[in-house]
């Protein structure tokens, strides 16, 4: 059996002699160049505003109102109904312009700190022993001092 060549790591070269060579890696001139080139990229992430979760929270209220509530889960004219309204809000808040799944990723994370409040305003009322009618109000006074 004949002997097996070495593999080298080094590429062959088959340009002639005295000719310059590429260069692997650009130099700094060049990739500043190509930064300027190319705009800005477009954001990925939306930005949410408080004035953005009022108006999500308002549009989900009506369209509960217009009946597109199911039982445990928002019907999906919903989710697109936000997303008009929210239409154009990233150019105040920046960000990625809101989509539908946007919208609903971003109820989810409204409605799980509107829960945590509920609980601890719940927790809050049960310790100091205040009568249901008298609950959000005494409770809420004393979380914010």
């Amino acid at each position: 059996m004949p002997p097996r060549a070495k593999p080298t790591d080094e590429k062959e070269n088959h340009a002639p002699l005295g000719t310059p060579q590429p260069s692997a890696k650009k130099s700094r001139k060049t990739r500043v160049k190509d930064a300027s080139a190319n705009p800005k990229a477009p954001p990925k992430q939306a930005k949410w505003s408080s004035a953005d979760d009022a108006t999500l929270i308002q549009v989900l209220t009506d369209q509960q109102a217009a009946g597109n509530q199911a039982d445990n889960s928002w019907k999906g004219c919903v989710w697109q109904a936000a997303c008009t309204e929210l239409a154009g809000s990233e150019l105040h808040s920046g960000g990625a312009p809101k989509t539908a799944s946007k919208c609903h990723t971003r109820w989810d994370k409204v409605n799980i700190f509107y829960l945590v409040y509920i609980y601890c305003v719940n927790y809050l009322a049960a310790q100091i022993r205040v009568p249901c009618c008298q609950t959000s109000s005494r409770a809420v006074r004393l979380v914010l001092g």
